[in-house]
């Protein structure tokens, strides 16, 4: 069994766990002003914390390259990622300790260290 479930980074996750909660609950009109609202207030986010660290192309880049670099429109991406819900996360532990007392045995693991899934290959132990 292959699981992919996002990393647990504490309050973070629960802010977006209520962003896109917010996001299922709009009107459709409405929540289309919302993602573009938000959208551009997360990238001002950016290039103002790139821009402190000297950087300000790097975050400047992104925005530009965006489609070229994850293969859809800024504005579907942004809808995927915002209205994306349900939002599940967790820790690396908590998953493997969940798995392991359902029956499954790790085979191959890659933990998330920020944003970002957590990817696992389980079997079934042999009992």
């Amino acid at each position: 069994m292959f699981i992919a479930i996002y990393n647990d980074q504490g309050w973070k996750s629960h802010f977006w766990w209520f962003i896109k909660l917010f996001y299922n609950k709009l009107p459709p009109v409405i929540n289309t002003v919302y993602v573009y609202m938000l959208g551009f207030v997360i990238n001002l986010l950016n290039v103002i914390k790139y821009t402190l660290k000297l950087k300000p192309m790097a975050a400047i880049t992104a925005i530009i390259q965006h489609e070229k670099q994850r293969g859809m429109s800024v504005r579907r991406d942004l809808v995927d990622w915002i209205g994306g819900f349900p939002f599940e996360f967790a820790r690396y532990e908590v998953l493997l300790h969940y798995m392991h007392s359902r029956g499954w045995e790790l085979v191959q693991g890659k933990r998330a260290i920020s944003l970002g899934c957590h990817e696992m290959v389980f079997r079934r132990s042999a009992c």
